[in-house]
This record gives structure tokens, C-alpha cells and sequence, in this order.
């Protein structure tokens, strides 16, 4: 859940998720925009709350673990 805090609508932002093998090392990445994620808004509203989620089946051998990072292209 993405959490606006400010008076102000805040831009949606992008999704990077790095997939990981079992040293830690990244064995795949993706960026994912907000449109790729079934958010039909361009911004979250003030003091608003939006939940984003991304269903996924993963068939990579030896996938460990995950990141997600958030950020503004």
C-alpha cells in the first residue's frame, strides 16, 4: 500500500523488481509502470491510500528472494 502523507496529490511512481538467487546475487529485473498494474490514476490524492499489488508466478530456477524499489522515471 502506497500511503500519501502530503496536502498535495503525489505522482504515481514506477516499480522496480529484482529477483535474487540464493547468494543474494539478481538473476532478473523489471521495471513495471503504474498502467501495468491496473492503477487507473495518475496521482494519489492527499492523505490517500493505494493499494498496489502484483500477482506473479515465478519460473526461474533458483529464485531466493526479492527487492522492490520505488522511484520517479
Amino acid at each position: 500500500t502506497l500511503r500519501n502523507r502530503a496536502a498535495t496529490a503525489v505522482a504515481l511512481p514506477a516499480f522496480e523488481l529484482s529477483l535474487s538467487d540464493d547468494q543474494n546475487m539478481v538473476i532478473a529485473r523489471r521495471v513495471f509502470l503504474p498502467a501495468e498494474l491496473g492503477v487507473a490514476d495518475d496521482a494519489i490524492k492527499p492523505g490517500a491510500d493505494l493499494p498496489v499489488r502484483l500477482p506473479l508466478t515465478i519460473t526461474l530456477p533458483k529464485t531466493a528472494g526479492f527487492a522492490v524499489e520505488i522511484f520517479y522515471p
